[in-house]
């Protein structure tokens, strides 16, 4: 569900905050009249269903679209992703072997470094150059481009692994937002009284309480989903340790958001569609707070900043560890810059 803009004002303010002049943005008094679409999808599908009383078979029916997207999206969010959301770097910058190595990568340093008889340089050299074909050679690769430096105005040096990064994020945290705004829409609807509903759309809690208990529990869970995969797509974003699959993994994240949608489309009934369609060209109106109108930008640019510094938390050090204790023991030992990926030195 989403709402538009403010329709209708109480008497309490002048009917200039409805027209926006800059001389009433600071009047929050009062609520407001706001209109209210179904969404089309498989819960816009079911509340609607609920609202007009529609027969048992067809209300089974729809509830059954939307218990099968949210196991799917409760399954992808709670039990799929997080696996694949995890550091896999640290352990292995950590390890402590018998021989006193504390990390892996130095460890394969040291015994590839070496060279065989008869020969200049050890395997390690010649991956570090890209003169090798090798499953090693690809993954010293990806961390060299990851780690390399750009340059920006006023001096500013970032690696391409944490621009790539933050900009995926960002574009995620606005996907998050998108989503957290669409459930809050619906969740308008459990607002709307007897005053606001109709004979054929009924949202009342006293003349028809099973509606209202199925938009709670829809966008409850809603909420859990989105908040889940707010947390657990920013890890699997943070971590990646590949360029070419942030932009991969940003846009394979949002099909857990567009489930809804995709299942309306494939399994959804025409008449179901018809319904939707038809009802929402019609007014169907909530009274809310009239702050929440001012506030709905700054609120989700404050949650998306929220989720941008939350990720660059992890974002940050990750990135230098990956440089540091990877790629740097892979390849550089080269301690006046240890930015120089491939400057392979035996130790």
């Amino acid at each position: 569900m989403g709402y538009e803009d403010v329709l209708e004002g109480d008497s309490d303010c002048d009917a200039d905050s409805l027209a926006g002049s800059d001389e009433s943005d600071d009047e929050w008094c009062g609520w407001q009249d706001v209109n209210v679409h179904v969404e089309h999808n498989v819960f816009g599908g079911l509340a609607l269903s609920c609202a007009r009383r529609n027969k048992r078979l067809s209300l089974v029916n729809r509830a059954l679209l939307v218990i099968v997207t949210l196991f799917l999206q409760f399954m992808f969010t709670f039990y799929l992703i997080p696996p694949i959301s995890q550091d896999e770097y640290s352990g292995k910058f950590e390890f402590s072997a018998t021989d006193g190595v504390e990390n892996v990568m130095e460890n394969w340093r040291r015994e590839q470094g070496v060279p065989h008889e008869g020969e200049t340089h050890g395997w390690a050299f010649w991956a570090c150059r890209g003169n090798d074909w090798s499953w090693e050679q690809d993954m010293i690769d990806n961390f060299q481009k990851y780690s390399t430096h750009s340059e920006f105005a006023f001096g500013l040096n970032f690696r391409n692994g944490t621009i790539f990064g933050l900009c995926a994020t960002f574009l995620w945290a606005a996907s998050v937002v998108k989503a957290f705004r669409s459930c809050a829409g619906q969740a308008s609807l459990l607002l709307m009284d007897e005053d606001h509903s109709t004979k054929k759309l009924d949202f009342s809690l006293w003349t028809n309480p099973l509606c209202k208990l199925t938009l709670a529990l829809m966008v409850t869970s809603r909420m859990i989903v989105i908040a889940g995969m707010a947390y657990h797509g920013v890890n699997f974003l943070v971590y990646t340790d590949n360029l070419k699959d942030f932009i991969l993994n940003s846009i394979a994240l949002g099909f857990v958001f567009d489930m809804p949608d995709l299942l309306y489309d494939a399994l959804a009934a025409n008449n179901e569609k018809s319904a939707i369609e038809y009802f929402s060209t019609k007014e169907m109106k909530v009274s809310l707070p009239r702050c929440l109108s001012f506030m709905s930008g700054v609120l989700s640019a404050v949650v998306s900043v929220s989720i941008l510094i939350f990720a660059s938390r992890r974002l940050i050090p990750f990135a230098a560890a990956l440089e540091y204790s990877g790629l740097f023991n892979l390849c550089a030992k080269d301690p006046t810059d240890p930015r120089k990926g491939g400057q392979f030195q035996p130790a």
